[in-house]
């Protein structure tokens, strides 16, 4: 599976074997007023579990955890 995945910059990526499916999890932090939710891209064995104020959405193809602004 391949998936976008946070860094630097988005970039989508081979996922290590054993990781197939991709997450992208999202969250408020101190600056949430002016630059938005935080959102971490990636891949994961299994589907995270979700933690109070966070939303994690869990998919199995191919570049389907793209970041919102990166979605035509």
């Amino acid at each position: 599976t391949k998936c976008y995945k946070t860094g630097d910059r988005i970039i989508s990526e081979a996922c290590p074997p054993g990781q197939d499916l991709c997450y992208m999890k999202t969250w408020c932090d101190v600056f949430c007023g002016t630059r938005g939710r935080v959102i971490e891209l990636g891949c994961t064995a299994t589907c995270p579990t979700v933690k109070p104020h966070e939303q994690i959405t869990c998919c199995s193809t191919d570049n389907c955890n793209p970041h919102p602004k990166m979605k035509q």
